[in-house]
Parts: C-alpha cells; sequence; structure tokens
C-alpha cells in the first residue's frame, strides 16, 4: 500500500523542510503509475522537472502528463500528482533533459574490435604485391587505391568501417555520409566495398540508386578498381532479365548487385539472406516511410546499411528521422518521441518572434541531436573542395518583371481563386515566359493569352548566352520542366546556337553518352540539363557557367543541380545565375528555401540557430507585391570583376547577392586562357606557341564578337511583333546603344507582322 492512502492535502514549507535544490531548477528520474488505488501498481519510467516553483511529469516519449505547483520535500520520496501516483528515484542534471538526453536510450561505449588474422594461402606471386595502408586496425587499403584518395576521403572511409563493422557499439551497424556534392561519395563507398571483400568481411553487396546512376556506378567502379577486380551485375530491364541477373547473383561468385529502387522492392525477398552490405545512393528517397518501397527495405534481414545523401534533410526532420531510423532502427525509440523531444523544439525556436525560452531549448535540443547523430552521420561542406578546385560564384538574380509579365500574373492571381495548385502552374508559365501560357490548352490559361511575348528571364538568358559564346565557353541551363525546356530550345535554334538536351525522355544507356559528348566536343555550347530527370550523379564540368531558370520548392534539389559543375575534374572559374522575380510566388519559394536550409545547417552541419520566417509569411504566397524591389535582402553586393557578371543584365537585375566559394589553389589554375587550355590538353603544345600565334587567336575572337553582334541584332528584330509607332523610336534608342557595330534602324522594320 502506497504511504498515503488518499491524494496528499497541500503541505506549507513550515511544517516540512522544502528541498533547498528546488529554488533552482532541477529535475529527477521517477517512476509512476495512473493506478493510483490498486495495491499491485504497474509502473512506468518518467522525468519529473521542478522549474519555476512548477512540477512537471514526462513520460519517456517526452510526453506531459502533469503540471501543478507542488513541492518536493526532504525525506519523502512518494507523491500523489493528479491521477499519477510517482516515486523518486535519483536526481539528474537539468541539462540532461533541455538537451532531450535524458529521453533517448544511452548509446554503449565504443567497443575495442579484435579482429583475428584470417590464415590465407597466398601463393609466391602473390606475396610480392605493392604494400597496404592500414585504414582501421584488420582493415587495409590497396595501395593503387590509396594513392587515389584525398584525406577527407580517407576520414570517411575509416568512418564508414567503424560503423559497419560495430566499433561504435551494437546499436550503431549503419551509417550516413552526407558529404556535399563533389566531394567523391562514390569513390569512398567503392574503397569501403574492396577493403571489405579484400577483408572477407563481407560477401554480397547491393547498390540501389536512381536509375539514371546506374550507368555512372559501372563506370566509377570501372575507373577506380579496373574491369577486372569488382564487376557489378545490374538488375534493370525486363523481368526475365532482372531474374535472370538475380539469380547470377545467388549463385555464383558475382559480390556486386547494382538496381534501382522500384526493382528491388521487387527482388527483395529473393535476395535478403545474402545481402550483407546495403548501400542507397541518392539515400534522401527513403525519407517516406510510408511508401512500398521504404517499408519493404525497412523490413530487410541485413543491418549493415548505408546511405548515401548530400542532403539528408530535404524538407523537415521528419524526413531526417525515416533515414536516421532506417540505418540504424530505433535509434530514436519512435518517431513519437524523436518529435516530442527534437522536432517541436528545434522547429519552434527557428520561427521569427520565438520567445527567449524557445530559442534556447531549441538551442540545446539541437546540440544534443547533432551530438548523438555524430556518431553514424559524417558531412564535410563542400568548402574542402576549394583546395582542390577553382572558385565557384554563385549569384541570386531579383529581377524585374515585364510590363506584360506584371499584367498577366495579376489576371492570372484573379482566376480559379479555389484551386491554389492551378494557380501556382500559371503563375510559374508568367514568370518564366508568357509564351508558355499560349501552349496550355487550359480554358483558364486562354483567358490569359497576349501578343506580347517578353519575358526578362528570356532577356537575361539570351545575353549570359552570349557571352558564353564570346568567351567560348560552356553553359548549362536547367529547368525542371519539359515545356520550359522546349521553348528555350525553339530559342536556341533561332540564335543558331548547338545544343544536347537531357530529359525524362533519353534512356538511361544514353544519357552517359550525352554527357560525354557535351564534355569533349568544344563546338556544343548549351547543355539543356531537365534537373529532375539529371540533377543527381551526372559529371558536367565541361561546362563552367549555369542558369537555373525556376527556384525549387526543395533547396536539395537545386544544391544536386548547380553541384553538377563544381566538381572534380572543373578546371575554370565557376558561375551559377539563379533567376528569380521580384515581388512574386517565387521570392516566397527562396524564403522558404532559406528556412528548410537554416534547418539542415542546425542539425547536420551543426551551426547555430538563426530566426527565419514565420510559417503565415510563408504561407502568403499568393500576394503579389510591387515587383521592382526585392523582400529578402535590402542590398546588393559590390560587383567585382572577377565576377564575370555581364554589365548589360543590369537593365533587368534590381538586386544581386553573391555567395562565393573562394579556391584555395594558386591563381594561376584559375586563369582562363587559350594558352592554358591547349597545354593541359596536350602538354607537347607547349613547344608549338609563341606571342605570334595568341595574338592572332584574340584578333580572330574579336572579329568573331564583331560578326556575332549583328547576328544577335538580326536576331531580336526577327522576333519584333506588333509594335506600335510611339514605341519604335524608343526601342531603336536602346538597340542602337547595345549594338552599335549595327547601323539598322527598327523603324525600317514596321512591315513585319
Amino acid at each position: 500500500m502506497p504511504p498515503f492512502k488518499q491524494p496528499k492535502k497541500q503541505v506549507s514549507s513550515i511544517e516540512k523542510p522544502v528541498i533547498e535544490e528546488q529554488r533552482a531548477s532541477t529535475a529527477y528520474q521517477v517512476v509512476y503509475s495512473r493506478d493510483i488505488r490498486k495495491k499491485k501498481k504497474q509502473m512506468f519510467d518518467g522525468v519529473l522537472v521542478i522549474e519555476n516553483q512548477r512540477m512537471r511529469l514526462f513520460d519517456m516519449e517526452s510526453k506531459q502528463l502533469f503540471t501543478g505547483s507542488d513541492q518536493i520535500y526532504d525525506n519523502i520520496s512518494q507523491y500523489y500528482m493528479g491521477q499519477y501516483y510517482v516515486e523518486l528515484m535519483n536526481q539528474i542534471s537539468i541539462d540532461e533533459f533541455k538537451s532531450g538526453k535524458i529521453f533517448m536510450a544511452q548509446p554503449e561505449p565504443e567497443q575495442k574490435i579484435i579482429v583475428k588474422p584470417k590464415k590465407i594461402f597466398k601463393s609466391k606471386q602473390q606475396q610480392d604485391v605493392e604494400p597496404k595502408f592500414t585504414i582501421l586496425e584488420g582493415f587495409d587499403i590497396d595501395q593503387f587505391l590509396y594513392k587515389q584518395l584525398r584525406v577527407h576521403q580517407i576520414e570517411g572511409v575509416r568512418f564508414m568501417l567503424e560503423c559497419v563493422t560495430g566499433k561504435k557499439g551494437k546499436s550503431i551497424r549503419g551509417c550516413i555520409l552526407a558529404d556535399s556534392m563533389g566531394l567523391g561519395k562514390t569513390l569512398q563507398a567503392i574503397t569501403l566495398m574492396w577493403i571489405l571483400i579484400q577483408s572477407h568481411e563481407i560477401q554480397k553487396i547491393v547498390i540501389t540508386c536512381p536509375v539514371s546512376l546506374i550507368g555512372n556506378w559501372e563506370k566509377e567502379i570501372k575507373k577506380w578498381l579496373g574491369p577486372m577486380r569488382l564487376q557489378p551485375l545490374t538488375a534493370i530491364g525486363t523481368k526475365d532479365e532482372v531474374n535472370k541477373q538475380v539469380k547470377y547473383f545467388l549463385y555464383s561468385p558475382y559480390n556486386l548487385l547494382l538496381t534501382s529502387y522500384e526493382t528491388f522492392r521487387n527482388i527483395c525477398n529473393e535476395i535478403d539472406k545474402v545481402i550483407d552490405l546495403l548501400i542507397c545512393d541518392e539515400g534522401h528517397r527513403l525519407k517516406n516511410s510510408n511508401i512500398k518501397t521504404v517499408q519493404t527495405m525497412n523490413q530487410l534481414k541485413c543491418k549493415r546499411r548505408i546511405v548515401l545523401s548530400g542532403t539528408p534533410i530535404q524538407n523537415n526532420m521528419k524526413e531526417f528521422y525515416a533515414c536516421c531510423d532506417f540505418v540504424n532502427p530505433g535509434i530514436f525509440q519512435s518517431y513519437k518521441t524523436f518529435k516530442l523531444v527534437f522536432q517541436d523544439p528545434i522547429e519552434m525556436s527557428i520561427e521569427k518572434g520565438s520567445s527567449a525560452e524557445s530559442i534556447e531549448l531549441g538551442k540545446l535540443r539541437s546540440q544534443e541531436l547533432s551530438s548523438l547523430t555524430s556518431q553514424f552521420i559524417l558531412r564535410r561542406k563542400p568548402e574542402i573542395l576549394s583546395k582542390f578546385l577553382p572558385s565557384k560564384f554563385e549569384y541570386l538574380m531579383f529581377c524585374t518583371m515585364t510590363p506584360q509579365q506584371q499584367v498577366l500574373y495579376k489576371r492570372s492571381l484573379q482566376l480559379c481563386p479555389n484551386s491554389v495548385m492551378m494557380q501556382l502552374n500559371l503563375l510559374r508559365k508568367v514568370t518564366t515566359h508568357p509564351k508558355l501560357i499560349e501552349d496550355d490548352e487550359s480554358q483558364v490559361a486562354e483567358k490569359l493569352v497576349v501578343q506580347d511575348y517578353q519575358s526578362v528571364k528570356f532577356n537575361c538568358l539570351k545575353i549570359i548566352v552570349d557571352q558564353c559564346k564570346e568567351q567560348n565557353e560552356k553553359i548549362i541551363i536547367n529547368s525542371y520542366y519539359r515545356q520550359t525546356l522546349d521553348q528555350i530550345e525553339h530559342n536556341l535554334i533561332q540564335w543558331n546556337l548547338k545544343f544536347l538536351r537531357l530529359d525524362g525522355k533519353v534512356v538511361q544507356k544514353q544519357r552517359l553518352t550525352l554527357v560525354d559528348e557535351f564534355n569533349k566536343d568544344k563546338d556544343i555550347t548549351v547543355f539543356l540539363l531537365n534537373g529532375k530527370s539529371g540533377g543527381t550523379g551526372l559529371n558536367l564540368v565541361g561546362a563552367n557557367k549555369m542558369i537555373c531558370i525556376e527556384v525549387d520548392w526543395n533547396p536539395a534539389n537545386d544544391s544536386q543541380v548547380m553541384g553538377r559543375i563544381w566538381r572534380d575534374g572543373q578546371s575554370k572559374q565557376v558561375h551559377i545565375y539563379r533567376l528569380i522575380t521580384c515581388g512574386t510566388y517565387e521570392e516566397k519559394i527562396m524564403q522558404r528555401q532559406l528556412t528548410k536550409e537554416n534547418l539542415s545547417s542546425n542539425i547536420v552541419d551543426e551551426k547555430s540557430l538563426q530566426n527565419q520566417f514565420t510559417t503565415e509569411e510563408l504561407k502568403d504566397l499568393l500576394t503579389y507585391k510591387d515587383s521592382q524591389k526585392c523582400y529578402i535582402f535590402d542590398q546588393s553586393d559590390k560587383l567585382e570583376p572577377e565576377h564575370d557578371y555581364p554589365s548589360d543584365l543590369n537593365k533587368f537585375v534590381v538586386l544581386v547577392k553573391i555567395h562565393k566559394t573562394q579556391s584555395c589553389i594558386p591563381n594561376e589554375f584559375d586563369n582562363q586562357n587559350t594558352f592554358l587550355e591547349k597545354v593541359v590538353e596536350d602538354p607537347s603544345n607547349i613547344q608549338n606557341l609563341d606571342n605570334e600565334e595568341l595574338q592572332d587567336d584574340n584578333s580572330q575572337l574579336q572579329e568573331i564578337s564583331d560578326s556575332q553582334e549583328q547576328e544577335v541584332f538580326k536576331d531580336i528584330t526577327n522576333q519584333i511583333q506588333n509594335i506600335n509607332l510611339d514605341q519604335q523610336q524608343e526601342i531603336n534608342d536602346k538597340i542602337q546603344a547595345d549594338f552599335p557595330l549595327a547601323n539598322i534602324n527598327i523603324c525600317d522594320l514596321s512591315f513585319l507582322d
């Protein structure tokens, strides 16, 4: 029978001494029961917090069960609190509660793995091989691989080895390699596989990835290991082809199977019993635990699981939880516990207008979550590449829509008020190019068609592409929509520019062929890229400039696309132009991106919390503001000569924010000139070049530039339609200012239809 038969009455501090520590915040581990009247009570673990003379009782999922103004007294350990019977166990630090650490299962101490040397027969020929590098006790890297790895890649391989071999404890057998794009996650994974196979630690490996990346994995494995060491099987194609590859994998010495996520779901039951290691490339696809593919993969017997993802947090912390729980099931107890302990406090703390108490709690919970996940998540930022690559400049260009676009935008807001998605679709087309509305067959879009097709984004695109052509450089133009790429393709044909295009219609086997052709063919200036189809895993270092036509809801998608050109193999300064229309929904999407990126940096990059925009501000998508002003930033960054920013863009862009990743390599490597390119291509060219030849090259470039100016003018005049007489002189003055070599008057073109 508990010490009190009836719920206790309030007792004054004179009758019984109050514990002194209550004057400050304190906490206790307790056991509690809801069965007040029963002799045999079912007890549960909990936490009692005393703060500001108030008591709060929590269960081990961080759910608050009771709050009141009772006090804790010396020498009394049993209490009735509302409908709960509570027994104090031991006092804990208040920081353990505030950080959320008390609600998490205590991690096991690191275990020292003692690996018994395996007796492996070696012939005399095998004994005379190159020396190996010991990366972890019992695990060596072959010399041919070791000499290819950078320091951060060796650290990454060691980290993954520690996780999958159990060195970090029994509860951790998987990990997330969350390096930013371009840091060599694929090479690190290949090295890990080869080490484990050579050490006879594992036999069978499965790599799942988007179907567009299977060819890239085959290419990378052959590149780093050669054609014979590790030959992968690829389970893609028809059902019969997949079944044939699966049988080879099950009953032959082949160690590696490559497959897509969709195919893996169908073959999972057959190969589950033999998988020793599962690697999930672009593993943020596992973020939705409700889809069948993820549910199937969560039921695998294989506990060695590795996720490769440069963006483990894309939209919210629930997705982050899903990835963590996949690689180490039960690491956070349950999603309910994770939400109450970490997600809610952290997300509340970065809301604009959050209280000081919420910010402090969110900071502590964020630090504890980072500490916990650092045991199995390794994140290195792209700044590491600055040691090996030229500088990168990212421009956020806030553009003013043309008068025609502004009129159409306002009209679009008045149409279909009951369908936000339809409105957003129309607004996207208006901000990109009004011509896209004409191609829209919907009845709503028909009401918006006008005769003038001017687009501020296409004006900017034309200026940047012209500069690339003059400088003999290559550029990527990214859009997430087929219709937009169709319009850009139409314009490129008019501008007589040679280009390639990769979208969802290009079959997987042809994608790498397109990439190789673009990187090698100097006559191809533009690569049209659908970010949804080719935004991950491709190496497009043949280009050093990129235009992003739209802003995606998910910042991870934009980051993936931009990572295609600033990566190993890039020899020039990289310039990325992101076009955003002022005052429109696009600017608000950028606000949302900043919030998501801040959330990711809090957890994965361990940065301090920053207040961002309120939920109400982010929801206010369909309110149109003055398009002459940027509402996110106050002023433009100063443009320096190194930025390679065309001055003609100032006619359309009201504000530019620049993010620079400074190169740490010698400045000479950043120089972009014909001499360097020829020598890099063939060192023997250095003997065949002299100053006179270089001067001839420069004069030829000047002649090409002059002729291009004439062609550009003709292309523009060919597109002029329905210009009234009052506007002709004004337009003529602008063209004459921009193209002084083209001695043509627009008034002579009034006959055009």
